[in-house]
């Protein structure tokens, strides 16, 4: 359960203020939570949770670099994400757009880096599903351009969680992003 762990992770950073583990758990969960309350329909608990998330993964990528670990700006990416999914789904289309591009050039910077700590498809996985809320932020922005842009990313972003697909079939994850992928693309052709 997402609020028992939240309780645990609260306690420990209390105990144990600024260790980098304790944080990092207590940022993802709120993540997981920001996720789930979003899907529930609960716009100010999400806010709420995503923004202490995203909080938490700034520290933790800036801080000190034997607190750092190779995945928190990938973290990071993803709560941001969530936040410009959180923004566009309440009408912040301005609000999302600028969310995305902090959240793809991390992601890009990342996958530019090939850190050996880090895995490649992991990068790719997470990029390509950014770059697809991005695509259907910008089909909603009534500017030249846009719609075509979106269009013509997410060809992109649907070939790159294929081609995991391909070379990890056996991973549900990577199917399910790929179904997801076809489906954004086919509405923004709509």
């Amino acid at each position: 359960n997402v609020r028992q762990g939240l309780e645990v992770a609260r306690a420990l950073e209390r105990a144990e203020p600024g260790l980098a583990s304790n944080s990092r758990n207590l940022a993802l969960l709120l993540l997981n939570q920001a996720f789930l309350e979003s899907r529930q329909n609960r716009a100010a608990g999400a806010k709420t949770s995503i923004d202490e998330s995203i909080a938490l993964f700034r520290k933790l990528a800036a801080g000190p670099t034997q607190d750092r670990n190779a995945y928190d700006p990938l973290l990071l990416a993803a709560a941001l994400n969530q936040r410009a999914i959180q923004e566009r789904q309440s009408g912040d289309l301005d609000g999302a757009q600028k969310t995305h591009a902090e959240a793809v050039p991390l992601l890009i910077a990342a996958r530019e880096a090939k850190q050996l700590e880090v895995n490649e498809a992991d990068v790719a996985h997470i990029l390509a599903e950014c770059q697809l809320e991005q695509c259907q932020t910008w089909a909603r922005i009534d500017k030249p351009n846009y719609l075509s842009n979106a269009e013509k990313n997410s060809r992109k972003a649907i070939n790159e969680v294929f081609a995991l697909t391909q070379v990890f079939p056996k991973l549900p994850g990577y199917q399910e992003s790929s179904a997801k992928a076809f489906l954004v693309g086919g509405e923004l052709r709509l």
